[in-house]
């Protein structure tokens, strides 16, 4: 994506508005960094996270959960915060492989972006990082509805 050509300068000066459907410091920041390499355009732009649903599992299981999730925390974004040049969702999922007979699971997020002036909508993914079997297990205990692989992953890091 990036911004309308103008050739007036006081427009193209105008600051945009890029909205992230999350608070998380990781994800805003993330999209920060997007913003600073000119992911959307050379004009000014201030980043702002704010806390949109996703209205599916804590844990997604799969593409259709993950990206069911991403396009619902875009749309609540956009909810929020009408006025916005960009919005960004970002929602990790978990993805079961079977790899040699073994069953492995991977962690990985579906980025959802929008452009309110076009209405253009695009999808991406990450690459997938491998999550340890035994905090799959255990958020899966607990419930996916509830729990993601990632936190259990987390508590076991800062334990």
């Amino acid at each position: 994506f990036s911004s309308s050509s103008s050739s007036n300068p006081i427009e193209m000066a105008a600051e945009q508005k890029v909205v992230v459907a999350s608070t998380a410091t990781m994800k805003v920041g993330a999209v920060q960094k997007c913003v600073d390499d000119g992911c959307f355009g050379a004009r000014p732009s201030t980043v702002q996270g704010v806390k949109a649903a996703s209205h599916v599992n804590e844990q997604p299981f799969g593409h259709e959960e993950t990206i069911r999730g991403a396009l619902n925390r875009l749309d609540g974004a956009k909810a929020l915060e009408p006025d916005a040049n960009f919005y960004v969702a970002i929602e990790n999922g978990l993805f079961e492989v079977t790899i040699a007979d073994q069953t492995e699971y991977f962690d990985l997020a579906w980025v959802a972006v929008e452009d309110r002036a076009s209405g253009a909508r695009k999808l991406a993914h990450s690459v997938g990082l491998q999550m340890p079997r035994s905090y799959v297990e255990a958020a899966q205990r607990e419930g996916f509805d509830k729990v993601a692989a990632g936190h259990k992953l987390a508590e076991a890091v800062e334990g």
